[in-house]
């Protein structure tokens, strides 16, 4: 038997209205979950057939799988709202896994992973990601609308960090300034950092 014969009605209208709110609140917290923002990332060959509809420039993410700095930026970073509707508007998002085995073709050219069989094999694009000579994850290379390589940063950045840095190469500023003279005007979606 279900009740044991000490039915009290009021006490079952309380629980079955606490089991509809649960229920509720975990199909509201699944809906907004879902409708989180997300960066449209693309892999590379699909952003070079973007360009051909609609010119803009690249924001490449070269990351490992191991590399933890660039899970927290995937984590942090660009899933922050204020990244991912910047970069969703101005940019070709890409991801490049720097240890793929599979060949890459980038402005008419082949590139292969020339030793896949290797314990953390470099794909030769990766390479682009190179930093004075020295390849770091996460990288982030900027690439304008022609395919020519504008910049590329080797470090982790948070939000607040990164935003100015996209700003830069989507309004083009790289052509008359440095990015040391922007940063010094640019004004934050975040509103004004504390300590200043």
């Amino acid at each position: 038997m279900f009740f044991n014969g000490n039915f009290d009605s009021m006490k079952f209208k309380v629980l079955l209205i606490a089991v509809f709110l649960i229920s509720f609140s975990n199909s509201l917290f699944a809906q907004v979950a879902s409708q989180k923002k997300k960066i449209n990332w693309v892999d590379i060959e699909t952003a070079q057939e973007k360009l051909k509809d609609e010119p803009r420039k690249l924001i490449v993410d070269v990351y490992t799988t191991w590399c933890g700095w660039c899970k927290k930026m995937d984590a942090g970073t660009f899933s922050n709202p204020i990244i991912v509707d910047y970069i969703n508007e101005h940019f070709y998002a890409v991801k490049l896994n720097a240890e793929t085995k599979k060949d890459i073709v980038f402005n008419g050219v082949t590139y292969k992973n020339p030793n896949p069989n290797a314990r953390r094999p470099t794909h030769e694009l990766a390479s682009i990601a190179a930093v004075n000579g020295r390849l770091g994850y996460p990288t982030i290379v900027y690439i304008d609308e022609n395919l020519k390589l504008l910049s590329q940063i080797a470090s982790y950045m948070d939000a607040r960090t990164l935003e100015p840095v996209i700003h830069f190469f989507a309004e083009e500023a790289y052509k008359t300034m440095t990015y040391e003279e922007y940063a010094l005007t640019f004004t934050s979606s975040f509103g004004e950092p504390k300590g200043r």
